[in-house]
């Protein structure tokens, strides 16, 4: 009778931690994997959210199916509202209710979702205090007099604890006034007084195969409160050009998908 009585206690406290354990972690994964998004940025990325997975669009007819959707727009980091979106020989055109041609402009993105996404607003300022460019160039026996094409910062509280981090691109590419023989590029972010690098490229004697970074927008897209961000990077040509989606995890920034 005793061991009986042992064995329904046994059971029932397996079943009400299971069921905990279900409520606590299977649920949200029954939700998330509901979530469905698409991220368009600029001309040259089309990223499906489904099923807590990315994908590229690159299928044309996959790419005409989005046409005529409603997506939330952010062009020149602003929040430009909603906004029909219509795809076309390589580019995307707006239109608002009227049917009223919006002109796009660089950078942008897109998104149309069936839940929520947070989108950080930021604005991008010139570098005045170059103390940290300073340091990533001296840490790759970069001249500290290089001449720079790119040189910007944007502050936001990207991990959301009340703190801004402030994110850097830094680069020489494409000078109109010199091909120097090291082309270098950074992108970067500063919490603490500590440098979290995100993109980074040296090369020598390679000016046309550099690549300009610049930050598209900062998100959190997937609801697992950790932001991300999407890096864009501009090669000589102006057909071309690099997206890549980063999540800072484990003090280190990952790259979730690109176009590479």
């Amino acid at each position: 009778m005793e061991n009986k009585k042992v064995y329904i206690v046994l059971i029932v406290f397996l079943f009400v931690f299971f069921f905990v354990m279900f409520i606590s972690f299977g649920v949200p994964n029954l939700k998330k994997d509901k979530l469905k998004a698409i991220l368009i940025v600029g001309n040259h990325s089309i990223w499906n959210y489904a099923n807590q997975r990315w994908n590229s669009i690159t299928n044309p007819s996959e790419m005409k199916e989005l046409n005529w959707q409603k997506y939330h727009l952010f062009a020149q980091y602003e929040n430009k509202g909603r906004y029909s979106l219509w795809y076309d020989d390589n580019e995307w055109y707006a239109f608002d209710e009227e049917k009223n041609s919006y002109s796009l402009g660089s950078p942008f993105f897109a998104y149309t979702s069936n839940y929520d996404i947070t989108v950080y607003p930021y604005h991008e300022e010139k570098v005045t205090d170059t103390k940290y460019i300073a340091n990533v160039l001296k840490n790759h026996n970069i001249s500290l007099s290089s001449k720079l094409t790119t040189s910007t910062k944007i502050s936001l509280d990207f991990d959301q604890d009340g703190i801004k981090e402030e994110f850097y691109a830094v680069s020489n590419a494409f000078s109109l006034e010199e091909e120097p023989s090291v082309v270098f590029s950074f992108a970067f972010m500063v919490k603490e007084n500590a440098i979290y690098m995100i993109y980074e490229d040296v090369r020598e004697n390679d000016y046309f195969g550099a690549c300009k970074p610049f930050y598209t927008g900062f998100l959190d897209i997937d609801r697992d409160n950790v932001s991300e961000l999407v890096l864009s990077c501009g090669h000589y040509s102006v057909e071309n050009q690099t997206d890549s989606l980063y999540q800072f995890t484990n003090q280190m920034f990952k790259k979730v998908i690109s176009n590479e």
